[in-house]
């Protein structure tokens, strides 16, 4: 489940990222949206281990995270392509 859910959002991120954004924005976009993802990624085995010393379970916690992530996937769903703004001379 992780290996399709991962080889199915990662690909679709990056090319919406480039696709929308450019080459040359593509850098600074990657590196923006790393910070707050590896953050992500380094609390995400801990808040489980949390919840399951304070409940006994760690139901809550899995179904808690799949909603974050179904939300992320909805939010893919409507995202749409920026606009450019024309500059504006005088």
């Amino acid at each position: 489940m992780f290996g399709i859910g991962f080889g199915g959002r990662n690909p679709i991120s990056t090319s919406i990222r480039g696709e929308y954004f450019g080459r040359s924005s593509f850098g600074k976009i990657m590196g923006m949206s790393q910070v707050p993802m590896n953050i992500m990624l380094l609390g995400a085995p801990i808040y489980p281990a949390i919840l399951h010393d304070m409940q006994g379970s760690y139901d809550f916690a899995f179904l808690s995270l799949a909603a974050l992530n179904f939300i992320g996937g909805v939010m893919f769903l409507f995202a749409k392509k920026p606009t450019k703004r024309s500059a504006r001379t005088g």
